[in-house]
C-alpha cells in the first residue's frame, strides 16, 4: 500500500513519512499539490495521499479538485491537514472530497488511526460529534473497540460537511456543541437523512429532557455521565450490527 505525503514543510513531511514507515506503509514524500499530480499521472493511483493545504505552486485544495475530475484518481482517499482551529479549511476541503483532517502538529497516533478507519470500509462507520477533544476520543475508543470504524468532528457545521462525501450507520453527538446545538445538528440530519440513526449525548442539568430530544426526533439518548455498554448496547440496537 503505497500512501503519498504532500507538504512543503521538509520537516513536516519527513516526520509523518516516518511515523508512517514505522506502521509498514510504504511512503512516497513530495513538496507540493503539482508535484502529487506528476507522481500520479506518472505511476498511477495510490492507496491513500494525506497532504497539506497550504503550499506553493498547487495547494491542498487545487489538488483535491484535480483528483475529483479524473476519473483515475477520484476515488483516491486524502487526509488533509491543517492548522489547528482552521475550521473552514476543514469545511472546505471535506466538500472538494478530502475524506478527513488531521491539525499541526500532527499527531503521528492519530494520523494512523485514521487513515486505518478509512482502509476498513467494510466495517459500520459511526460519526461521533463533540467539542470536546477527549470526550470525542472516549467515544471513538468505545465503537472502535466492539467493531466499527469511526469518524469524529468538533462541530455540527463540519458533521454536516463530513456526511456528504462519507457513508455512516450512525451518528453520535453532544447536545451541547460550539456553534450550532445538538439538537439543530439533528433536526437538519433528519431533514437530509432521515432514515440515519442519531444518538444524542445529555447532561442531567441540561435545559431539555431526554424525552424532548425523542420529540426532537433523535433515535436514542444517552444521560451523561454513562457507561461505555450504553453507547454500544443503544449502537447496536439502532444499526443491527453485531460486530
Amino acid at each position: 500500500m503505497i500512501i503519498v505525503v504532500v507538504d512543503d514543510e521538509p520537516v513536516s513531511r519527513r516526520l509523518m513519512g516516518a511515523v508512517l514507515r514505522k506502521h509498514n506503509f510504504e511512503v512516497v514524500e513530495l513538496g507540493s499539490g503539482k508535484e502529487a499530480v506528476d507522481f500520479l499521472q506518472g505511476h498511477g493511483p495510490v492507496t491513500m495521499i494525506v497532504s497539506d493545504v497550504l503550499m506553493p505552486e498547487m495547494d491542498g485544495f487545487d489538488m483535491l479538485r484535480f483528483l475529483k475530475a479524473d476519473e483515475r484518481f477520484k476515488r483516491i482517499p486524502v487526509i488533509l491537514v491543517t492548522s489547528l482551529n482552521d475550521t473552514e479549511s476543514v469545511m472546505k476541503g471535506i466538500e472538494l472530497g478530502a475524506q478527513d483532517y488531521v491539525t499541526k502538529p500532527v499527531s503521528g497516533a492519530i494520523l494512523v488511526a485514521k487513515i486505518k478507519r478509512i482502509l476498513s470500509p467494510e466495517k459500520p462507520r459511526v460519526l461521533v460529534v463533540d467539542s470536546q477533544a477527549a470526550m470525542r476520543t472516549a467515544i471513538v475508543q468505545i465503537v472502535e473497540r466492539v467493531g466499527y470504524a469511526a469518524l469524529d468532528v468538533a462541530s455540527g457545521e463540519e458533521a454536516l460537511v463530513l456526511l456528504r462525501s462519507n457513508q455512516v450507520a450512525a451518528v453520535i453527538s453532544d447536545s451541547k456543541l460550539v456553534g450550532m446545538t445538538g439538537i439543530e445538528l439533528l433536526k437538519a440530519v433528519k431533514k437530509d437523512y432521515p432514515h440515519l440513526p442519531m444518538i444524542l449525548m445529555t447532561g442531567s442539568s441540561e435545559a431539555f429532557s431526554a424525552r424532548q430530544v425523542l420529540l426532537a426526533g433523535a433515535d436514542g439518548y444517552i444521560t451523561k455521565p454513562f457507561h461505555n455498554v450504553e453507547i454500544v448496547r443503544k449502537l447496536r440496537g439502532l444499526t443491527g450490527q453485531t460486530v
